[in-house]
């Protein structure tokens, strides 16, 4: 097992394009986590339901 793991080369990671090509339409809040940023675009889609945590 030690000696597969040390052996195994990572695959390069898929487009934004390629996720949304498999998995369907990906929401603002999914690509700004993709490219880093987590401002507005960030926000959740149109018509999501948003609770918020009570801790505190």
């Amino acid at each position: 097992m030690r000696h597969a793991l040390e052996a195994h080369t990572r695959a390069a990671l898929p487009t934004m394009e390629e996720v949304g090509a498999q998995l369907g339409d990906v929401s603002r809040g999914a690509r700004a986590l993709w490219d880093g940023t987590s401002g507005p675009a960030a926000r959740p889609a149109r018509g999501a339901r948003v609770t918020k945590s009570r801790s505190g």
